[in-house]
């Protein structure tokens, strides 16, 4: 993942568990997220209040935007 020219990685059995272990201290803009399983690639740009709902806050509301992040990298 790369928020404001940092790249940040985590890896895990599913999408959701790499999300979840993702660690970011400065997530105030756009981000990319790319997602690698085998051979296959895909790339998602989460605008920023994406970002910062996945990162910047705890609770329920962490866990719906890492569920709907996760969604679109289903079929990988």
């Amino acid at each position: 993942m790369r928020v404001l020219g940092k790249l940040t990685t985590a890896k895990g059995k599913t999408v959701r568990e790499a999300l979840t272990l993702l660690k970011v201290t400065n997530a105030r803009g756009t981000s990319v997220i790319t997602v690698t399983h085998g051979d296959k690639t895909k790339e998602r740009i989460l605008n920023t209040v994406q970002t910062q709902r996945l990162f910047n806050t705890a609770g329920f509301s962490r866990e719906i935007a890492i569920k709907n992040t996760s969604v679109l990298f289903e079929g990988l």
